[in-house]
């Protein structure tokens, strides 16, 4: 069993890596959308990044539904 919750521990590790990195990458997309650069981008390319926004998050969520159901096994 100590092996068991070892590998969980390394698992969650890993998933709480990989939100906090997609996390930061979310904010300073969000921070972009403040910027002259996006204002200049054309409208297909800002829908473009707002869909890959929605994904960003769609796919944090799920890690952190993940991460919630991990440490409760523990």
């Amino acid at each position: 069993m100590k092996k068991a919750t070892s590998e969980v521990s390394e698992v969650l590790e890993r998933l709480i890596g990989e939100r906090l990195g997609l996390c930061n990458r979310l904010s300073k997309l969000r921070q972009f959308y403040y910027t002259p650069i996006y204002a200049a981008l054309s409208a297909t390319e800002r829908d473009l990044m707002q869909q890959q926004e929605s994904a960003m998050q769609s796919y944090a969520d799920v890690l952190g539904r993940r991460i919630a159901f991990l440490q409760g096994k523990r």
